[in-house]
């Protein structure tokens, strides 16, 4: 079961590449989001995110963002990653 901190909604979400990208998207509403998974095996996945939401802002603050939308997310941190690539254009 997850709960996303942007609705407060418990919704149960197996963590694919698609769930990753629809909890940033509505997290950071007017971004671009593209989510893959780069093997094809549900372990590595790679975030694009662009969003004007990052302007004037530093690559730390800007992946603070990302990580404080995807806090809802229980990702299997033995075994899966996320590359969080940000971008104002």
């Amino acid at each position: 079961m997850i709960e996303s901190r942007v609705s407060g909604e418990k919704r149960n979400l197996t963590v694919t590449a698609a769930a990753i990208e629809k909890v940033i998207s509505i997290g950071i509403p007017g971004a671009a989001v593209r989510v893959e998974d780069v093997r094809g095996d549900g372990v590595y996945y790679a975030a694009d995110i662009c969003s004007g939401t990052f302007l004037g802002r530093t690559l730390l603050e800007q992946h603070r963002i990302v990580h404080e939308v995807l806090a809802g997310l229980v990702f299997d941190t033995s075994s899966q990653v996320l590359q969080i690539t940000t971008r104002t254009q």
